[in-house]
């Protein structure tokens, strides 16, 4: 009488092979779905410059030249955006340190504003060096009374924004 002997499962070196090819897998796509979750609330901070970026093209839109800069407590395109400027003391969103609007000057005009700079600052991202991600939008006023605007900040050096 012949006796056989089934095997049913893996052998040791199967287990501890398939074990560091989805360890290779992990360590190959955390850091990436990582900067994918980040980008996603960094969403939010660009979006919350958003409505200051259109107030201000309205405001430079519908106020003289003349009447922009005469300093940051009297300029109308600064008092436009007051309600959505945001210190660090703000309970409303968890996700921005701060907001802030500034008038770009000149050093060799008398007090005309060229233009309006935006700066949010994430309060939960930060980069390597342990500093908070920030997004700045320059608008230059140009000579047809239009802003330009350019993106600069931690976060393009992030791939956020």
């Amino acid at each position: 009488m012949k006796r056989t002997l089934l095997n049913f499962g893996f052998t040791l070196i199967e287990l501890m092979v398939s074990m560091a090819i989805v360890a290779t897998l992990a360590a190959i796509a955390m850091p990436i779905y990582t900067n994918y979750i980040n980008r996603a609330k960094f969403s939010e901070i660009i979006e919350a410059a958003a409505p200051v970026k259109a107030a201000l093209e309205i405001c430079v839109q519908t106020h003289s030249p003349d009447s922009l800069g005469e300093s940051q407590e009297n300029d109308p395109c600064i008092q436009a955006t007051s309600p959505y400027t945001i210190t660090s003391g703000h309970t409303h969103n968890t996700n921005i340190k701060s907001l802030t609007v500034k008038a770009l000057s000149d050093s060799n005009s008398s007090s005309a504003s060229q233009g309006y700079s935006i700066i949010v600052v994430a309060s939960h991202l930060k980069d390597q060096d342990n500093n908070n991600i920030d997004y700045h939008l320059n608008g230059v006023l140009s000579q047809q009374g239009t802003l330009t605007w350019t993106a600069h900040g931690r976060c393009i050096n992030q791939g956020w924004c």
